[in-house]
Parts: C-alpha cells; sequence; structure tokens
C-alpha cells in the first residue's frame, strides 16, 4: 500500500490562493488614477517629512513684507443698494369645461388662443414642414391637477384632451 502524495500544485487550496491573489492585484492595478494619486501624495508627504524642521517651517509660511505705502489710498465709491422692481405676476390663462367644449378639429392656433384667452405650454413637438406636430397644454381653473390637452398636426387642431374640468 503506497499512498501517492499530490504534488502541491494539484491541490485545490493553492489554486484558491493564487485565485485570491490574482483578484486582489486585479482590483489593485484596475485604479490607476487613484494609484497614481495616492503615490504622488505619498511621495510629497515623504519629501515633507524627510525635509528638516527649519526648512519645513519656512517653506510653508510666508513671512509679511513690509513696504512703504507710496500709492494714494483711493476709497472705492460706495453703490447705493438696487431697488428691486415689483415682479410683474405672468398670470398664464386656464381653461374651462366650456372652453374646452368649444374646440373643434380643423381650428387654428390662433382661434384657440382667442377662445382660452391666452397661449398654452408647448409640451411636445415632432416633424417639420408640412408634417409637424405639436402638443399644447393649457391648466385648468378647477383645480390642482386639471388640464387640457390640444394636438395641432400642420397648424389645424387634430385631437384634443382633458383631465379634471368642471361641467
Amino acid at each position: 500500500m503506497s499512498t501517492s502524495k499530490k504534488k502541491w500544485y494539484k491541490k485545490w487550496w493553492v489554486w484558491v490562493i493564487i485565485a485570491v491573489v490574482a483578484v486582489g492585484l486585479g482590483n489593485g492595478l484596475g485604479d490607476s488614477e487613484d494609484s497614481e494619486d495616492t503615490a504622488s501624495s505619498s511621495q510629497a508627504t515623504k519629501e515633507t517629512v524627510d525635509q528638516p524642521k527649519e526648512n519645513v517651517s519656512k517653506t510653508n509660511v510666508e513671512e509679511p513684507k513690509e513696504e512703504a505705502d507710496t500709492a494714494p489710498k483711493v476709497e472705492k465709491a460706495k453703490k447705493e443698494p438696487k431697488k428691486e422692481e415689483p415682479k410683474k405676476e405672468v398670470k398664464k390663462s386656464t381653461i374651462s369645461m366650456a372652453e374646452f367644449d368649444s374646440i373643434e378639429n380643423g381650428m387654428t392656433m390662433a382661434e384657440v388662443n382667442k377662445i382660452i384667452g391666452g397661449k398654452g405650454s408647448l409640451l411636445s413637438s415632432a416633424g417639420s414642414g408640412t408634417y409637424e406636430t405639436k402638443i399644447y397644454q393649457w391648466d385648468g381653473d378647477a383645480g390642482w391637477g386639471a388640464n387640457a390637452n390640444v394636438t395641432f398636426q400642420n397648424g389645424k387642431v387634430m385631437a384634443k384632451a382633458q383631465f379634471g374640468l368642471d361641467k
């Protein structure tokens, strides 16, 4: 009964150790930017530590220089605080259910704006020229979240939708 002894490189735990070391080296080498920064900062620290204390204090601290005050001092003119004009509140036009109902397919943007009493917000625009589609939105006067959307294709109403407008 002879027991044959496995060679060291054929044992499973050797390969586990090699894999762990390889992963560790791969992670360490993969961060080249960090390692360069760390190397340069450690080198700077080493240089500072290696310098004698006298040199360190002289290089890091500048002593104030005394110069003759030859230039005449000029006082800066004090600026008056800027008076703020009251902000003009831009009233957004809102849409009611009656106005929404009066919008019909084929109307132009000018006709829709006249019915609602103002321009809406452009939500989306696609295409150009004769195949241009734009969607405008108006906030509803019924409350929070109420709105209406009108889709224009080639400058004419093609579709409309509303949410939360009161009748």
